[in-house]
């Protein structure tokens, strides 16, 4: 059992059913899920508020104060009642005492109670009220550790729907997630078993494991397409420059010599695969390597030869 609901359920054991009067009774906004009062509902409540408090009485929360000899009876669920109490009072109605549900516990309790009430009777909580709801529900979460789904557990303890749950903790419970693993990837860096990383974070011994296949496929992901984006990029470098410097020797030396440099080239890169032109060139022998060495040169004199016969025309 979550202690969301140990607290709520000790807190609803303490409930009897009383008649307070109304000024005895504290409205605190602070303890009010909703961001607004619907008050087309407040005066149809109005209307026969007395008949509605007798099936559906609202709770209150009476919290002691520090001596313990004073003590505020806070309003925790039934919001719109009250204030179709007060509006009934305005029109003439003669009410002096409601009946109420009256339970004893802290003002966090009391608090928590208020935030989910809404959730299990009258009228369902729009967006904004569920945002709010939540908001303030996690605010007195406990520590969750590395444990994302414990997030969505406390929620709906308090029996906010699972997918409202999930919607409004999307970013938090990735923000867990990735410290998760990045706690997982720093054991494991020590040499921890997976049964001992489990028992460190609060995680099963196969999640563990699972997590750490995940982020290590993740990474070669990564490399891969990293990889694969040098290759292209290097691809189109390299064309541009056997295009351009082909086209200039081309022009300078002829098309036997530019043939002869073009194969050695060729032969290089084939000759080591799939490896890129540096990397072949690194293992050429050094004889090769100085052939290489002197097409290229002839290749790039010949370019800037043929750019600065441009310039001189121009």
């Amino acid at each position: 059992m979550s202690q969301s609901n140990s607290a709520l359920l000790a807190l609803k054991s303490t409930a009897v059913k009383n008649d307070l009067t109304v000024d005895a009774l504290t409205i605190e906004d602070d303890l009010q899920m909703r961001c607004s009062t619907d008050e087309e509902l407040v005066t149809q409540y109005a209307d026969n508020i007395v008949e509605i408090l007798a099936s559906s009485p609202i709770a209150v929360v009476e919290v002691l104060g520090a001596d313990s000899a004073e003590s505020v009876i806070y309003v925790v669920d039934g919001f719109h009642r009250y204030a179709a109490v007060q509006e009934a009072i305005s029109g003439g109605a003669d009410i002096r005492a409601i009946p109420v549900l009256k339970m004893c516990g802290t003002y966090d309790e009391a608090f928590l109670f208020a935030q989910s009430a809404n959730w299990s009777n009258g009228q369902r909580p729009n967006r904004d009220d569920a945002a709010k709801s939540t908001a303030r529900i996690l605010a007195k979460a406990p520590d969750f550790g590395f444990v994302s789904k414990a997030v969505i557990a406390w929620l709906v303890s308090f029996g906010i729907p699972k997918s409202t749950a999930r919607n409004h903790t999307k970013e938090l419970r990735a923000d867990i997630d990735t410290k998760r693993d990045a706690e997982i990837e720093r054991l494991d860096s020590k040499g921890l078993s997976l049964r001992e990383i489990g028992q460190e974070i609060g995680l099963t011994h196969g999640t563990v494991g699972n997590r750490l296949k995940a982020l290590g496929e993740l990474k070669l992901a990564v490399q891969n397409e990293q990889e694969a984006q040098n290759i292209q990029m290097n691809d189109r470098l390299e064309q541009l420059v056997k295009d351009k410097m082909a086209e200039g020797y081309y022009k300078e030396e002829g098309a036997a010599r530019l043939a002869a440099s073009l194969q050695v080239f060729a032969e290089a890169l084939q000759k080591h695969g799939q490896d890129r032109y540096m990397e072949a060139f690194r293992r050429l022998p050094p004889e090769e390597k100085d052939s290489m060495r002197s097409a290229f040169k002839k290749f790039t004199e010949a370019f800037e030869k043929r750019n600065a016969a441009k310039q001189d025309h121009a």
